[in-house]
């Protein structure tokens, strides 16, 4: 049987800068083997840590935006924008991971 070989070029175009775009009304955060610490109806901020995962190596799950936890499965917790009048956690502090080495920056990355 013949086969044809097939030539394949990828063409990039020209690069252009990403651009910020609106945050999604709902956000839907994977979770894998991670231990949930919210509750459906908890209110979070931003960057709020919402599961934490067993392992040393694997980090935890954190809010992307400031919301509501509308749902929450085995493999997902969801959060609808919302604002915020009774956080579950106080608002994240920055970390500077400046001098930070062995186990204590895998602790601040986690």
């Amino acid at each position: 049987m013949f086969q044809k070989k097939l030539s394949f070029k990828l063409i990039m175009p020209d690069v252009q800068p990403f651009l910020e775009g609106p945050e999604p009304d709902e956000v839907s955060i994977p979770l894998l083997g991670h231990k949930v610490t919210v509750k459906k109806k908890d209110e979070v901020y931003k960057n709020t840590r919402i599961a934490e995962h067993p392992e040393k190596l694997r980090g935890d799950a954190h809010a992307a935006r400031d919301g509501v936890v509308t749902n929450i499965t085995a493999s997902a917790i969801t959060i609808k924008k919302q604002d915020v009048t009774n956080p579950v956690a106080p608002r994240p502090e920055p970390v500077s991971l400046d001098g930070l080495a062995g186990d204590e920056l895998a602790a601040a990355l986690k």
